[in-house]
């Protein structure tokens, strides 16, 4: 409580629980000795009865919430004033301390729960990876047959499953690679067995002077099958490592299929072959590798004739269409089965041994016959009526 001054006159901590004041023979608060409310505070209270938010000098200098009212005796005559103080920050401080205990126990329990969850989903999707790795170090070891198991649908299934893909590719590559092994040298250890036998016979004598003409011979075919198998095999490797261009140009078809042809008129005429297709075949030319075609018209050539009955026909068509051409080799005989259709252009395959005992051959043709077509940007098929009629076609564009 102040007077009409702003002089403090005595303080709550001066009376007692009875409202009785205690020991204070001052004319002033001992407690609040030259604590004076402003000027400002008292003219607000008198004019307004209450104030707020107020710095009071000698309490702490702390801003507090004032309340103020002026009091009167009963006759209105103004006595003083009396003021209620709470300081902001005593009770504000309380509030943010409980506040930061309130969120820091909040912080804590949120952070154990973040690195459980974090350390347990962390562990689902690095197993994954852990799995992926140990496989993928099989896999550099040589070992393809292993798989990834793939669950969910997200980026490491994804990856998974594209790994998997990987793995059967290097798998079928390996066991081609394998059986390419096998069958080269299986090709060129009979023709080797063969020349160095036959060598060995002319000179310990064993092989008689007058028959030495014809070993000798049997020798030349030997060392030029295994020419072919090795340039065949060369040629393949180039295309297949992107090592053999293109070397475009006009190329007339039909004369290049007759060329072709006149490679085997002495095996024709032996066996009693007709030709057919020839005389309604009309001139067609396209922008191509002409020496890659004429290999691919030459192995069409020597496939069929290899398996064309005694007195059969070989039958040639090419069509011609607005953007493509096709050319047609088909033969009489005995056919190829369906399931061997499926694998007949693949890297020395052969078709089975009852229709194939009398025939020379690696099974390289028809594989490199298909590479020089895609390489020109078309593809090569094969059909076949079992007894009676076998047909390989192909089609390239007109300009490459």
């Amino acid at each position: 409580m102040t007077d009409l001054s702003g002089n403090v006159v005595i303080c709550k901590d001066l009376i007692d629980d009875n409202l009785e004041v205690l020991h204070n023979d001052a004319k002033f608060c001992k407690i609040h000795s030259g604590v004076t409310v402003s000027p400002e505070i008292l003219k607000k209270t008198t004019s307004e009865g209450y104030y707020t938010m107020e710095r009071m000098r000698g309490l702490d200098d702390q801003i507090s919430i004032v309340v103020g009212q002026k009091i009167h005796y009963s006759d209105g005559t103004p006595v003083g004033y009396v003021y209620g103080t709470l300081p902001v920050f005593t009770n504000l401080n309380m509030y943010v301390q409980n506040m930061v205990r309130l969120f820091a126990g909040a912080a804590i329990v949120s952070l154990v729960f973040a690195v459980i969850l974090v350390y347990v989903y962390s562990k689902r999707m690095t197993a994954p990876l852990r799995e992926m790795s140990r496989i993928t170090k099989l896999y550099a070891r040589g070992d393809f047959t292993q798989r990834i198991e793939v669950r969910g649908n997200n980026e490491l299934t994804d990856l998974g499953l594209k790994l998997n893909e990987m793995a059967e590719s290097l798998e079928v590559l390996d066991e081609s690679r394998s059986a390419f092994v096998a069958n080269v040298s299986h090709e060129l250890k009979t023709p080797m067995t063969s020349i160095g036998g036959f060598i060995d016979g002319i000179l310990d004598g064993t092989i008689p002077q007058k028959e030495e003409k014809k070993y000798l011979k049997i020798v030349s075919d030997e060392v030029k099958r295994m020419s072919t198998l090795v340039q065949t095999m060369l040629t393949l490797s180039k295309i297949e490592a992107g090592e053999e261009r293109l070397k475009p140009g006009k190329t007339e078809l039909k004369s290049l299929m007759f060329t072709a042809l006149l490679n085997f008129e002495k095996q024709i005429e032996e066996s009693q072959f007709e030709v057919s297709g020839f005389e309604d075949m009309k001139e067609c030319v396209v922008v191509a590798d002409e020496k890659m075609l004429y290999q691919v018209v030459y192995n069409l050539y020597d496939n069929a004739i290899k398996f064309t009955n005694i007195g059969g026909t070989i039958y040639v068509e090419l069509l011609e269409e607005i953007d493509k051409v096709t050319l047609t080799v088909a033969n009489t005989g005995e056919g190829i089965k369906d399931g061997e259709l499926l694998h007949i252009f693949e890297r020395f395959y052969k078709v089975d041994k009852s229709r194939s005992e009398h025939v020379k051959g690696v099974g390289l043709g028809l594989n490199l016959a298909k590479n020089i077509v895609e390489l020109h940007g078309g593809e090569i098929s094969a059909s076949s009526t079992p007894g009676e009629l076998t047909s390989f076609s192909f089609w390239i564009p007109k300009v490459q």
